[in-house]
């Protein structure tokens, strides 16, 4: 099959990937978003599946748009594109190419930091890369492989951080608690900071749907409207399939909402008399339940003794993993001092 022919047009998108050489990676890494390029690419058919009833990956790159897969040839052949600068480049697309940069900036410092450095990437980050292969598959196999993916809890211990602060520190200014509402410049800190953890964490779509529930919440104490569990799963996941429909066939997007959506259930059908531990028992059972058919039709396993490993799991996570964690990674994005190497050398 030959691309440029009248069977074959030269599709619009491409998904390239860097090949198995490390000078390729370093220059594909190099690039940033909106930069043109120059290069001599291998174009490769996205091929079908000939087995009956497999899923077929050409349904995924067709729903992005994407026509073809490509492999750089060289890459002394790679030559950016000069272009000039635009508001996107300056503001927005400079916001995010920083963030990127910090980001890889405080994975590696975290990588090389011990075996504990991986999980903590991991768990901040979301970088999985650098995690031993036996170590995710016993979190997975325990059913506790979701806290290793940043979603709703990171994001909302974040806000909660960022709330607590700002509120804080405006109350020690009498006259600025006394024009502005503490809570509202709160609010508004806590979603700021938020966002910056969703770029940092790489912008998946667990923090974008976790990210639109706290700007809905957000908006409803601010307006002193009270918003119901339907609709705020709702408003969080039509911008985002508006936005990016093919997101409805992803097994995160699908797993991020039906466990939202269980969640959200669990909670309603827990009465006020009942205690934390029935409630925390019937939340977890009640998210596994509800995400077990979809890990089964994407080809995963559900841990047996998923409640229980939860029960453990999650406060630990919640209470002293995390916040330790996001220390951590606050430590690596500071200049190479002892202070912020000892911190860092305690995980």
């Amino acid at each position: 099959m030959a691309f440029g022919s009248d069977a074959q047009p030269i599709p619009r998108r491409l998904r390239v990937f860097e090949g198995l050489h490390a000078e390729r990676s370093a220059v594909l890494l190099g690039l940033r978003h909106g930069q043109r390029i120059r290069a001599r690419l291998r174009l490769i058919p996205i091929r079908l599946h000939s087995n009956p009833g497999a899923r077929r990956s050409s349904d995924a790159y067709a729903r992005r748009g994407i026509g073809a897969l490509a492999s750089l040839r060289d890459a002394a052949l790679l030559v950016r594109v000069a272009t000039p600068e635009c508001l996107w480049t300056r503001g927005v697309g400079g916001v995010w190419v920083s963030i990127a940069r910090l980001r890889k900036s405080i994975g590696e410092r975290l990588a090389g930091a011990g075996p504990g450095g991986a999980l903590v990437r991991a768990l901040v980050l979301g970088q999985r890369n650098t995690l031993p292969a036996a170590e995710s598959l016993a979190f997975a196999q325990i059913g506790i492989g979701h806290l290793l993916a940043v979603s709703g809890l990171h994001v909302a211990l974040v806000a909660g951080l960022g709330f607590a602060i700002v509120r804080r520190t405006c109350l020690q200014f009498p006259r600025l608690s006394a024009r502005w509402d503490p809570r509202a410049l709160a609010l508004v800190g806590a979603f700021g900071l938020a966002l910056v953890y969703a770029g940092m964490s790489g912008w998946g779509i667990p923090v974008r749907r976790a990210l639109l529930f706290l700007a809905v919440v957000c908006l409803s104490v601010a307006s002193r409207r009270s918003v119901r569990g339907g609709q705020l799963l709702s408003l969080a996941a039509l911008p985002l399939l508006i936005l990016e429909p093919h997101a409805l066939f992803e097994m995160s997007a699908q797993l991020s909402f039906v466990a939202s959506a269980g969640l959200l259930l669990a909670r309603r059908s827990v009465g006020e008399a009942a205690n934390a531990l029935s409630s925390l028992i019937r939340t977890s059972a009640t998210a596994i339940a509800a995400t077990a058919p979809w890990v089964a039709w994407h080809g995963g396993s559900v841990g047996v003794w998923g409640v229980v490993a939860n029960l453990i799991a999650v406060p630990w996570v919640a209470l002293v993993m995390l916040p330790s964690s996001l220390l951590a990674a606050c430590a690596a994005a500071l200049p190479d001092l002892a202070p912020a190497r000892l911190v860092i050398a305690g995980v």
